[in-house]
């Protein structure tokens, strides 16, 4: 049985993945230098954060806490 579909040229399939790569990477450094060139910050806090903040008056008093019971507590084994 012989099938339907072209072959395709392996170094085509490459040079076509280089190129999306390429003009991905061009496309996002354009972004970058327009962003921080007009003042706004590319990269705003973290959503942990701001959801913690939200929710929380003291997020980092919490995250110490969460980081002491993942430490100090031990975890039993799922059982399969």
């Amino acid at each position: 049985m012989t099938s339907t579909h072209a072959k395709q040229d392996p170094g085509r399939s490459w040079a076509g993945a280089i190129g999306i790569g390429l003009g991905v990477s061009i496309l996002t450094a354009v972004i970058m230098v327009v962003l921080l060139k007009t003042g706004v910050s590319p990269f705003p806090e973290p959503p942990s954060l701001a959801f913690a903040q939200t929710l929380l008056a003291r997020p980092l008093l919490f995250g110490l806490f969460l980081w002491l019971l993942e430490t100090f507590i031990p975890h039993r084994a799922a059982s399969v």
